[in-house]
C-alpha cells in the first residue's frame, strides 16, 4: 500500500488539485496509475480521476491524453482553473495537437495578422504603452479601447470592432469621468458600451497562475464564447505588486501570463501600460527588460521639447519598435478638456474630463516636423559627400533634377531649423561647410 492508497486510518479531504498532481506526478515517475479507492479524498476530481485511470489502464498514455483533453473542455466544477494549477491547461493540451514541424507551404498558408487599430495595434500581438506618471496613458488607452469597441476611427485611423476587457488596477473611481467624456463626445450612451466594454475594478496578479486561470475563467463566462478585440492591462506595475520588478524571471512570467489571457480568450491584442524610467522619453520602460524585450510593439508618451511640465500642451506619441511593419512617424498630441454628463452637488457644476487630440501641423515644433520627399533627397545628396559649401550643394541638387534653385534657400533653412544639418560659423574670407547630423536613408 503507497501514499496514494486510502485504506488505514482516515485523514483529512485534500484540495482536489493537490491529489491530482499526486496522480500526474505517480505517471509521470511510473509510467502507470497508481493503486487507489476513489472516494472523497480527490474533492471535485474523484469523477474525473475514475475515467483517468480507466483510460491510462485501458489504452495506455494515448488514450489518457485524449481523455484528458476532454476533461480541459468540461466547464463543470472548476476543472479547467483546477487543472491549471497543477500545471495542465489549454497551452499542454495544444501541444499535443500541434505538429512538430511546420511545412512552408503551411507556413505560407498563415493568415498574415490584421491591424486592430491601424499603425499601432495588431493580431496576435501584445503591445506596451509606456509613459511617465501624469502625462495621460490611461486617458489614450481608454480611448483606443472606446474606439475598437465601439468600431469606431480613432483620428483617421481604422479599427477592427470586438469587445474590449480593460483591468484598471488602479484608479478605477477616476473612469467614471473618463468615460463619460468620451460617451459625450461621440454621442454613444451607457447602455450600447456596456454590450461592448467589460470592466474590472482590480488588479490581477500577473505572477500568480492560480489568479490568472481565475481571471480567464471569469472572461471567458464573460465573453460567452465569442472572443474579443482588446484586452488592456492598466496598469504593470500594480498587477506585479509585491513582485521584484528587476527580476527578469519573474517579469516574463508576468508578460507571458499576459499572452496566455490573450490567447486564452481569443482576444485579438492586448496593450499593457506601463511606467517609464526616471529618464523621461527613453522608450526602454521601468524595471527588468525582459517587460519590453518580450512583447511585440512598444510605445512611449512623452512631453514635446524636452519639457517635464504636465501643463505643455504637445505630447509625443512614439512607435518605439514595431515588429513586423514600418514604424509610423510620431504624432502629436495635445489635451484638451471635455465635457461629461456627471454632475457635482459640491461644486454646482458638471464635472470635466480631457480627450487627446491631434495638434495641428503649424504648432509641431520645427524639429520635430517630417522631413518631406524633397528634403530627404536634398539631405541625401548631401550625406553622400559628407561635407559641401553652400554652392556646391546647391549645384548637385540642380544638376540631379532635385529641386530648383529658387526653392533651395527653403529647404536649406527647414532642414537646419529640423536640425538634421549643422554649418560652421560663418568667418570672412572663409567658406561656409554643411554637414548632415545624423546619416538618412536614400528615398527610391
Amino acid at each position: 500500500m503507497n501514499k496514494y492508497t486510502t485504506g488505514g486510518a482516515a485523514r483529512q479531504p485534500e484540495p482536489g488539485a493537490a491529489v491530482f498532481k499526486q496522480f500526474l506526478d505517480h505517471i509521470e515517475a511510473h509510467g502507470t496509475a497508481p493503486d487507489m479507492q476513489i472516494n472523497g479524498n480527490f474533492g471535485n476530481f474523484h469523477q474525473y480521476a475514475t475515467e483517468l485511470v480507466g483510460a491510462l489502464t485501458a489504452g495506455g498514455l494515448p488514450t489518457f491524453h485524449k481523455v484528458l483533453r476532454v476533461v480541459l473542455d468540461d466547464p463543470d466544477n472548476n476543472v479547467q482553473r483546477n487543472l491549471s494549477l497543477v500545471g495542465y491547461g489549454s497551452e499542454a493540451d495544444a501541444a499535443q495537437e500541434r505538429p512538430f514541424f511546420t511545412s512552408l507551404a503551411e507556413l505560407f498558408a498563415l493568415p498574415i495578422p490584421k491591424s486592430v487599430l491601424a499603425g499601432y495595434l495588431y493580431e496576435e500581438e501584445t503591445a506596451l504603452l509606456l509613459a511617465d506618471a501624469k502625462i495621460g496613458k490611461t486617458f489614450l488607452a481608454l480611448h483606443w479601447a472606446f474606439c475598437i469597441a465601439m468600431g469606431l476611427s480613432w483620428h483617421g485611423r481604422k479599427v477592427q470592432q470586438g469587445k474590449v476587457i480593460y483591468i484598471a488596477a488602479e484608479g478605477a473611481r477616476g473612469h467614471v469621468k473618463r468615460i463619460s467624456a468620451l460617451l459625450k463626445h461621440y454621442g454613444i450612451t451607457l447602455a450600447e458600451l456596456e454590450k461592448q466594454f467589460i470592466f474590472r475594478q482590480w488588479a490581477t496578479p500577473l505572477t500568480n497562475d492560480a489568479d490568472v486561470s481565475t481571471f480567464i475563467e471569469a472572461a471567458q463566462e464573460k465573453l460567452a464564447g465569442a472572443g474579443g478585440a482588446l484586452l488592456v492591462i492598466d496598469t504593470f506595475a500594480r498587477s506585479t505588486a509585491g513582485a521584484n520588478e528587476n527580476d527578469n524571471g519573474l517579469m516574463s512570467k508576468a508578460t507571458d501570463n499576459v499572452d496566455r489571457m490573450r490567447r486564452e480568450l481569443n482576444i485579438k491584442t492586448a496593450l499593457i501600460l506601463h511606467h517609464d524610467t526616471k529618464n523621461e522619453g527613453s522608450g526602454r520602460g521601468r524595471g527588468a527588460s525582459s517587460i519590453a524585450n518580450n512583447l511585440a510593439s512598444r510605445f512611449s508618451l512623452a512631453y514635446g521639447d524636452g519639457q517635464k511640465d504636465e501643463r505643455e500642451p504637445q505630447i509625443k506619441l512614439t512607435v518605439e519598435t514595431c515588429r513586423d511593419d514600418e514604424k509610423p512617424a510620431p504624432l502629436w498630441l495635445h489635451r484638451t478638456i471635455a465635457a461629461t454628463d456627471i454632475w457635482s452637488d459640491e461644486r454646482l457644476e458638471y464635472f470635466t474630463s480631457c480627450l487627446f487630440m491631434p495638434v495641428n501641423a503649424d504648432d509641431i515644433p520645427s524639429h520635430e516636423k517630417p522631413t518631406s520627399q524633397a528634403e530627404q533627397k536634398v539631405l541625401e545628396a548631401l550625406s553622400l559627400r559628407g561635407r559641401m559649401t553652400y554652392g556646391t550643394w546647391q549645384k548637385a541638387c540642380e544638376e540631379a533634377n532635385i529641386v530648383k534653385r529658387s526653392a533651395f534657400a527653403n529647404v536649406v533653412s527647414s532642414l537646419v531649423s529640423q536640425g538634421k544639418v549643422k554649418h560652421s560659423e560663418k568667418q570672412a574670407g572663409k567658406q561656409t561647410f554643411y554637414e548632415v547630423v545624423e546619416l538618412v536613408q536614400p528615398v527610391h
